[in-house]
């Protein structure tokens, strides 16, 4: 009988017990509405098929419906950042490590999205004005949602969901099926690690190589985001680092003493730290390959 072992870091542990899964939903109105009436209409006046174009009216417009995208966006790009892929998009590998600061900053983000929601509901009737001025006589007014029916339309939520382990596959198929399907899951989640790894590599190869290729050229301009993004992955590298690589961790350290030892402002009135920190910059990101040859494959 062929005996599988749960994936484990370098410490022993599984992932089970290392990392969870954070599953991230979300449920958002977009403002907008299929005309019938006008979409027959213009394929009829235009000789086209039926089925050849829509209509599609804007009830709220990008402006009404700003702080609630804005909130929206920064929960998925957050939830992006702070997590490792899972098999799907919504699903992301989330390591203990960054358990308590995932669910404080997660819940801080759904208050001000919750928020906005309110906010475009207490504006409603206001918005309903403006767009009977603007949709003249496609304007209907029941087909805006109620407050009630527009709360239910968000949703902004997270739930914490733990990674099977192999061990508990306990199915009444037999001894040879059930060693199969452990084999096979545990192959599955290593190669799911795996590229989670290598995705954290990708992340910090790429925010050295954006400094090394704006620093490099003196007449190129460049915004303080760049380092910030740095110091952000800087941060998070070493609670997002499920296999404890002692490399990644080395040269994570690296470009926290040589890349973010100056302000942006410095860089832009000092030639001589720009160039100092492009060299560093350009150094790092050749040991990173020499290590990681997959990153010369990457494309900014």
């Amino acid at each position: 009988m062929t005996m599988t072992q749960p994936v484990i870091n370098m410490f022993g542990d599984s992932l089970s017990e290392i990392a969870m899964i954070a599953k991230l939903t979300t449920a958002r109105w977009g403002g907008q509405k299929v005309d019938k009436k006008v979409s027959a209409k213009v394929n009829t006046e235009m000789q086209a098929a039926k089925d050849a174009g829509k209509y599609v009216k804007v009830l709220a417009t990008k402006r009404d419906l700003a702080m609630v995208n804005h909130w929206y966006r920064k929960a998925c790009t957050f939830h992006e950042k702070n997590t490792l892929p899972w098999n799907r998009t919504a699903e992301g590998i989330l390591p203990t490590a960054n358990f308590y600061r995932y669910e404080n900053d997660f819940r801080e983000i759904r208050a001000s999205f919750l928020d906005a929601v309110e906010e475009l509901i207490f504006r409603l009737p206001e918005i309903k004005r403006a767009a009977q001025i603007r949709l003249g006589d496609m304007f209907y007014e029941e087909e805006f949602p109620s407050r009630d029916d527009l709360r239910e339309r968000f949703n902004l939520s997270v739930e914490f969901l733990p990674i099977p382990d192999p061990s508990d596959f306990r199915l009444n198929i037999g001894a040879e099926k059930l060693a199969k399907l452990r084999g096979k899951y545990v192959q599955n989640v290593e190669g799911t690690v795996e590229k989670a790894m290598l995705e954290l590599w990708q992340r910090l190869y790429g925010q050295v190589q954006r400094i090394a290729e704006t620093l490099s050229n003196p007449e190129q301009k460049f915004q303080a985001t760049m380092l910030e993004n740095a110091m952000e992955i800087v941060d998070l590298l070493p609670r997002l680092n499920l296999r404890q690589d002692n490399s990644l961790e080395l040269m994570r350290v690296k470009v926290e003493k040589q890349l973010l030892v100056y302000e942006a402002e410095e860089l832009r009135g000092n030639m001589s730290a720009r160039m100092e920190t492009a060299g560093a910059a350009r150094d790092i990101a050749a040991e990173m390959e020499a290590l990681k040859p997959q990153l010369r494959a990457i494309e900014f």
